[in-house]
């Protein structure tokens, strides 16, 4: 399956040091670590951070094509801390550089170009209001992708649309569906 992974890419800095994370970003890995072909759009910063998470992801097996590199903000970073009940608490350093992802024509065509099977993105609060509505918001179906290269034979026909299968941990995961209703692959 081929997956392209939307939002923001920050550092998580635990007591026990710094590890690279974001909701989505994580599914993206995981997704990686089991033999999907995955990319990822996201902004970094122009700082050593933001060269240290695109070095990351593409050490995790993500195409990283599609991550941008602004000067407007810094990689972003979230303070995690442990309350004395257990619960998680994320301090999110304002403002972030995925706050500044550009999803203009361009972008959006080298995506189509990728040909994903799903995309993997969630509602951010952190998105500025000028930014492009969440993955799945608009509640419309995508366009049917174009047919697969010999390369890649599906296992039924490549015909349908793509929708909204459901959420993972508040991720949005949009999938192909095929002509007779089932479920993308």
């Amino acid at each position: 399956m081929r997956v392209t992974g939307i939002g923001e890419i920050l550092w998580d800095e635990l007591p026990s040091g710094r590890v690279l994370g974001g909701a989505p970003f994580n599914v993206t890995a995981h997704l990686a670590r089991l033999g999907h072909h995955t990319a990822y759009l996201t902004a970094v910063g122009d700082d050593q951070p933001g060269q240290a998470a695109v070095a990351e992801a593409r050490a995790r097996g993500i195409d990283t094509a599609l991550i941008q590199v602004t000067r407007t903000a810094p990689t972003g970073t979230a303070r995690v801390t442990a309350g004395a009940s257990g619960a998680t608490t994320f301090q999110i350093a304002r403002p972030a550089a995925f706050e500044n992802i550009r999803a203009g024509s361009a972008t959006l065509r080298r995506i189509a170009e990728q040909q994903p099977d799903a995309l993997a993105c969630a509602p951010s609060p952190y998105q500025p209001a000028a930014a492009p509505p969440p993955c799945g918001s608009t509640g419309r179906p995508l366009r049917p992708r174009r047919p697969p290269s010999p390369s890649r034979t599906p296992s039924a026909p490549e015909t349908g649309s793509s929708t909204i299968l459901g959420s993972v941990y508040g991720l949005g995961i949009l999938a192909k569906t095929k002509q007779s209703g089932a479920q993308g692959r």
